[in-house]
């Protein structure tokens, strides 16, 4: 079974980042390292090295922003796979088994993405993008990104690691398009598979 390293970029969120937490822990994929990057957070962040222990491993940098947080998790990563999910995301239970499920299966593709629910405090779903309309598919999606106003969220990737000895991790001088730049970046050399 092969490693899935999931990295956190936080900043200033602890308890919404306990709960992101608790979403990698409780997936039916079990090879799994957790990456926290504390992101210069002033409020509790700190404290969830403690709290989870050898669950997670732990990083704190001054502040720099999610892109260089990113980049250093990629460099501490030992996973096959890497996933990224913002410190305010949850994943659903078997998010990281059917994205690692499908590259194992569809050699080809090196990198997944799926669709995105938004919910309220209470985790009730109050938003279901809409795959047709929203998401450029299956492929070779680079010219569709780029002719179009496509968004896919950062948080539902899962890359072969090895893609990055071909495309540069996160741009750090970019703040908010860094994922959109990303994923054109390997969509240029590499097939995305749309679950």
């Amino acid at each position: 079974m092969k490693k899935v390293s999931v990295i956190i970029p936080a900043f200033n969120k602890y308890h919404y980042t306990k709960k992101t937490i608790e979403s990698i822990l409780n997936q039916s994929y079990q090879n799994i390292e957790i990456i926290l990057v504390n992101d210069g957070s002033n409020d509790k962040t700190y404290k969830l090295e403690e709290e989870y222990g050898s669950k997670i491993k732990y990083y704190e940098i001054n502040n720099s922003g999610a892109s260089k947080a990113r980049n250093l998790g990629i460099e501490k990563s030992e996973g096959d796979y890497l996933t990224f999910i913002d410190c305010d995301d949850v994943f659903n239970k078997n998010k990281i088994e059917i994205s690692v499920d499908v590259l194992e299966k569809n050699s080809d593709y090196s990198f997944v993405y799926t669709d995105v629910y938004f919910i309220d405090s209470q985790d009730k779903i109050i938003e279901f993008k809409d795959r047709i309309k929203e998401y450029p598919g299956s492929g070779n999606i680079a010219k569709k990104i780029l002719l179009s106003n496509y968004s896919i969220t950062n948080s539902t990737l899962l890359v072969k690691k090895e893609c990055f000895n071909k495309v540069a991790a996160f741009d750090e001088k970019i703040f908010f398009a860094a994922d959109r730049d990303l994923l054109l970046r390997l969509s240029l050399k590499f097939k995305a598979y749309y679950i």
